[in-house]
């Protein structure tokens, strides 16, 4: 029996006599789960093994993986034209900046990086999970060592959302975000938000 779509709106494979719709279930690496769920524009998306979305929520000739023999899409879903257009996340417009501002900003960016990476002495993806590993984080934090990647984030969420209140994801090029209740942020604000992001950011930032 085809699996029906999650996405609010659309009716895949609800109709027994129209064709069929390719589908495609939630990420099973917790952090590709996350931002999947984070892009649905839907609240409370049902967090189980036969959750799916269809291929009409994706651009022609999304970007595929192969995940155990079979291709799905490498990215979130992105298309949602049966939604309002005020209940799909859109980022906020950006500011004009200068050539000035803008080299400013990737100067700050480059520097934070430097003093992230001197923290941990990261020379490898490898010796930064090992690192991780071994601190003592409370109860209050949940890690995750996936394939590509790696996980903090906190148990609470912020204001009963369901949205953990802060998340540091960082990549297997050393590449990384931070997030607080789901919006992006810097890892110095973020360790202003919490201390559960390791004491020691404290040392290497003016804050």
């Amino acid at each position: 029996m085809p699996r029906k779509c999650c996405v609010t709106g659309c009716n895949s494979n609800y109709d027994s006599v129209k064709d069929k719709t390719t589908t495609f279930r939630l990420p099973r690496d917790p952090v590709e789960r996350l931002r999947w769920i984070k892009a649905i524009p839907r609240e409370n998306i049902p967090d189980k093994h036969d959750t799916v979305v269809c291929a009409k929520h994706f651009p022609p000739n999304f970007q595929v993986i192969k995940v155990k023999g079979r291709e799905r899409p490498r990215d979130p879903p992105s298309v949602f034209e049966q939604i309002p257009k005020s209940l799909v996340p859109t980022p906020p417009p950006e500011k004009r900046t200068t050539t000035k501002s803008k080299s400013s900003v990737r100067s700050i960016k480059e520097d934070e990086l430097s003093k992230f990476e001197e923290l941990y002495k990261i020379n490898s993806f490898e010796n930064f999970c090992n690192s991780l590993s071994l601190e003592k984080l409370n109860d209050s934090v949940v890690y995750y060592n996936c394939l590509n990647s790696c996980c903090i984030q906190s148990k609470e969420h912020e204001n009963n959302t369901g949205i953990n209140k802060f998340c540091l994801i960082v990549f297997n090029d050393l590449s990384y975000e931070a997030y607080h209740a789901g919006v992006r942020c810097t890892i110095a604000s973020l360790v202003k938000i919490s201390s559960n992001v390791g004491r020691k950011f404290r040392r290497h930032y003016d804050i």
